[in-house]
């Protein structure tokens, strides 16, 4: 080390040659270009996350990252657009934020997304060819020429590379050989982002594939797009819709029609107080991630409550608690006496401390059991 340098010298010296290093290469006004002396400059490292609003995945990460790459992936029919649609109108009202959503598997469903509650007027959806034509549209994104707030791309395999489509002027044939040319475009793809990005949040969302299919040497169990996604991204959740987790150990059978458990697990992450390999069970109910539904179903698996009674301030004197009881958890959701709203505000704020406590204690795959939650009937709850 340079002990002939005092410290306070060295931080001059840096400085100085720093600042002499910025103008010789004209980067002064390069959002780009950061450096700076770290108890002198909050904005390096300084990490952010948001709320997605759906309750299972915000307890699970933390919040996504704000200004870096997120990835959500599974199956088929597990709820990934249906949790992009929510976050889009979750974002808006939350943080005002303008979302930009690539509807690369052309699907939308206009009326479902306006039915939600989702503002039209803070919602850019984009449609491509290729997905050079996409990419290109992200990189404007991220250096702010178009300055939405949140880009989520469903999903990365959707859309054809053109040199898979067009030989020429013509279309190609399918027969032409093209294998990995996505995992390849993903790649520079991303590193360009990394480069340009001047703090869009980003979600990226994969459709899992049987493995062997797609190439690239998949990461993830199956995720497409190659190994470049794993890298540059400071977040993977992975969603499995599995039997072994929709059948309930109620009275009944199953949960209602368009109703299912989703197990979030945690592939990779940086920072958040989580770890990889953090599991949760979300509730996919009657179409959707209902609030209400999770929180209380998630109270049980937690322990938050048992199923049967909850205590929770009263709203007209607060250093009062009211003793809520019923039968079953039933009438805690949809019943004679369902439980007020005040409480199930009060009881998401017990959430997370709960789930952190199983995480801390190193108990995170005891969510995924199929822990009890008792004598729900919910064959008596009406239909939306």
């Amino acid at each position: 080390m340079r002990s002939d340098i005092s410290a306070k010298d060295k931080r001059k010296k840096i400085k100085s040659a720093t600042a002499t290093f910025i103008k010789k290469h004209k980067l002064e006004d390069n959002p780009n270009v950061k450096i700076g002396i770290m108890s002198e400059d909050a904005s390096i490292g300084n990490v952010k996350q948001f709320k997605t609003g759906n309750i299972a995945l915000d307890l699970l990460t933390g919040g996504f990252f704000q200004g870096m790459v997120n990835v959500i992936y599974g199956g088929q029919s597990v709820g990934k657009s249906t949790m992009m649609r929510d976050m889009v109108k979750y974002t808006q009202e939350n943080y005002d934020a303008f979302g930009l959503y690539m509807n690369q598997e052309k699907t939308m469903d206009r009326t479902y997304w306006e039915k939600a509650g989702v503002d039209m007027d803070k919602l850019t959806v984009a449609e491509f060819e290729t997905v050079e034509q996409s990419l290109d549209m992200c990189n404007k994104c991220a250096t702010g020429e178009i300055p939405v707030d949140l880009l989520m791309i469903d999903t990365l395999q959707a859309l054809s590379p053109d040199s898979e489509i067009h030989k020429g002027k013509d279309t190609k044939s399918v027969e032409a050989n093209t294998i990995a040319q996505i995992p390849r475009l993903y790649s520079q793809f991303l590193r360009m982002y990394t480069s340009l990005n001047t703090g869009l949040s980003m979600v990226l969302v994969s459709q899992v594939r049987t493995a062997g299919i797609g190439g690239g040497g998949m990461p993830f169990d199956g995720m497409t797009g190659g190994n470049a996604i794993a890298h540059y991204c400071n977040l993977i959740v992975k969603l499995t819709k599995s039997e072994s987790f929709t059948q309930w150990p109620y009275t009944i059978t199953a949960l209602p029609p368009h109703s299912y458990v989703v197990l979030m697990k945690i592939d990779k992450i940086k920072g958040a107080g989580r770890y990889r390999g953090l599991k949760i069970k979300g509730y996919f109910y009657k179409g959707k991630f209902d609030r209400r539904f999770n929180i209380i179903a998630i109270g049980k698996d937690l322990g938050v409550h048992d199923g049967k009674s909850f205590s929770y301030p009263n709203p007209d004197n607060v250093d009062e608690m009211i003793e809520y009881k019923v039968a079953g958890i039933n009438a805690m959701l949809n019943g004679v006496k369902p439980l007020p709203d005040e409480a199930v505000d009060y009881m998401e704020t017990l959430l997370e401390p709960a789930f952190l406590k199983l995480a801390n204690e190193e108990m995170g795959d005891l969510i995924e059991e199929d822990i009890a939650l008792d004598e729900i009937d919910l064959s008596i709850i009406e239909e939306n």
